[in-house]
């Protein structure tokens, strides 16, 4: 009944750059689950 508290959250990078595969990892994740990743 009580309030539900929200956070936004961002994600930023630089286009050009290359990425380690880990990050390229967490952007796939991230890219993925647009709009799905909270309730």
């Amino acid at each position: 009944t009580a309030p539900r508290a929200v956070r936004e959250i961002g994600v930023a990078w630089l286009d050009g750059h290359p990425d380690t595969p880990p990050v390229a990892a967490f952007k796939r994740f991230l890219l993925g689950r647009r709009g799905q990743l909270l309730p």
